[in-house]
C-alpha cells in the first residue's frame, strides 16, 4: 500500500515531463526549422517520461486493485487497457489517440468502481478519472479549431500537445491525491491462521 502511494506520487511527478518535453521540442523545431538536434532529443525524452510515467501508474492502478480486494471485472479491465497503453506508447509514442485512448479509458474504467465505493479521496479520483477524457475534447477542440501551425503531415502539434498536456497535468493531480492517501494507510494484515 506504501509503495504504490510513492509510486504514485513519482509518476505525479514524471507525467507533465512529458508535454514540457513535447512543447519544448515543437517550439524548438519551429524556431530552427529542422527536426534533428535538440528538437528530435526533446520529443525522445518525452516519449521516455511517458514509458515511465505510464508504467508506474499501471502498477499503482494494480496495487490499488489488490489493496481494496479486487475492483470487479470493469476495474480489472481498467488496468489491461492501462497496460497496453503503457506497451504501445514506446512504439508509438506518436500515436497519441491510441495510447493515450487505452491509458484513459483504463484510467476511467479503474476510478469508476474506486469512487463508486468511496475508497480513496473523491476529489483525486473524479480528476484522476476523468483527465484523459478532458485531455481528448480538448485536442479534438484545437484540432478543429486548427489551432496552432500545421506540421509537413498534416498534424496540429500544438493540438496534440494541449491534449497530452490536460491529460497529463489531471492525471497528475489525481495521482499525488492517491499517492498521500496510499502512503499515508495503515497496512492490513491476514488474519493468521489458528491451528485446529
Amino acid at each position: 500500500t506504501r509503495t504504490a502511494g510513492r509510486l504514485a506520487l513519482v509518476a505525479a511527478g514524471v507525467w507533465p515531463l512529458l508535454a514540457v518535453a513535447w512543447l519544448a521540442s515543437d517550439l524548438l523545431e519551429r524556431s530552427s526549422g529542422r527536426w534533428e538536434g535538440a528538437p528530435e532529443i526533446l520529443f525522445m525524452n518525452g516519449a521516455a517520461a511517458l514509458l515511465t510515467a505510464a508504467t508506474i501508474t499501471c502498477i499503482v492502478l494494480v496495487g490499488l486493485h489488490r489493496r481494496h480486494g479486487g475492483l470487479g471485472v470493469v476495474g480489472v479491465t481498467g488496468i489491461v487497457l492501462c497496460g497496453l497503453g503503457a506497451a504501445t506508447a514506446p512504439m508509438l509514442s506518436w500515436f497519441v489517440q491510441l495510447w493515450g485512448g487505452l491509458i484513459a479509458a483504463g484510467v476511467l474504467l479503474v476510478s469508476a468502481p474506486v469512487i463508486w465505493r468511496g475508497i480513496a479521496p473523491r476529489g483525486s479520483a473524479i480528476v484522476f478519472a476523468f483527465a484523459g477524457v478532458a485531455g481528448w475534447v480538448t485536442g479534438v477542440v484545437a484540432w478543429t479549431l486548427r489551432v496552432g501551425p500545421e506540421d509537413d503531415w498534416g498534424s496540429y502539434p500544438v493540438a496534440i500537445i494541449s491534449a497530452v498536456g490536460v491529460a497529463t497535468v489531471g492525471w497528475a493531480i489525481g495521482l499525488v491525491g492517491f499517492g498521500r492517501w496510499l502512503r499515508g494507510e495503515d497496512p492490513v494484515d491476514a488474519p493468521e491462521a489458528v491451528a485446529g
